[in-house]
């Protein structure tokens, strides 16, 4: 079931949505919750106060178009689905809360986030706090994920600090053997200078 199905998943009868949830549909949701969760490197939550349907469905399409999932939650089930993965259920898990499940490229998810917020302000989208790895963040916290470097810029940041000692290494034997050459050179110098 893809993230909208499984967002939008009720069933109607004459016209009324049937809010009572059976226990395969919970189950259902405890399932894809810890799908996401063990494909995901981050999660972040927030929380939206008199944000539009508008608005947040373009926070979704910008969030997704970083590689995450955006999604409103039901804060007993997601407990149970972090139980079922062995991570804390931590205690600002109350109240109407969303998750951005981010992928292997944290940061331009919660630029993502941080930008809407900035466009909103914090008393209509706030940042709660947030789960990396096994460890839980506060608000501040998950906040500043928004500030690591791309795993673009990582990749890029490990192979300058390879080749920086390589480079050295090369110029530090280059210079070695000019040295050596030029010794070799003035003894050659010398001897055709002696037989002259």
């Amino acid at each position: 079931m893809d993230a909208k199905a499984f967002l939008f998943a009720s069933s109607e009868r004459g016209g009324v949505q049937d809010l009572a949830i059976t226990r395969e549909k919970k189950q259902e949701w405890i399932k894809q919750y810890a799908d996401l969760m063990e494909n995901s490197a981050a999660m972040v939550f927030t929380r939206a106060n008199g944000v539009t349907v508008n608005q947040i469905t373009q926070l979704r399409g910008k969030v997704r178009d970083t590689g995450a999932t955006y999604l409103v939650i039901k804060n007993t089930l997601f407990a149970r689905a972090l139980e079922q993965t062995g991570k804390s259920v931590p205690d600002f898990l109350q109240g109407v809360l969303a998750v951005t499940f981010c992928g292997e490229d944290i940061a331009p998810s919660v630029k993502a986030l941080e930008e809407f917020q900035d466009s909103l302000g914090e008393q209509l989208f706030a940042f709660v706090g947030g789960i990396v790895g096994e460890d839980v963040v506060d608000a501040k916290g998950a906040q500043k994920l928004a500030s690591l470097p791309s795993r673009d810029m990582l990749f890029a940041q490990l192979l300058a600090g390879i080749h920086a000692p390589a480079t050295q290494l090369a110029g530090t034997i280059q210079s070695g053997i000019r040295q050596v050459v030029s010794v070799l050179q003035a003894r050659v110098d010398q001897l055709t200078e002696e037989s002259v």
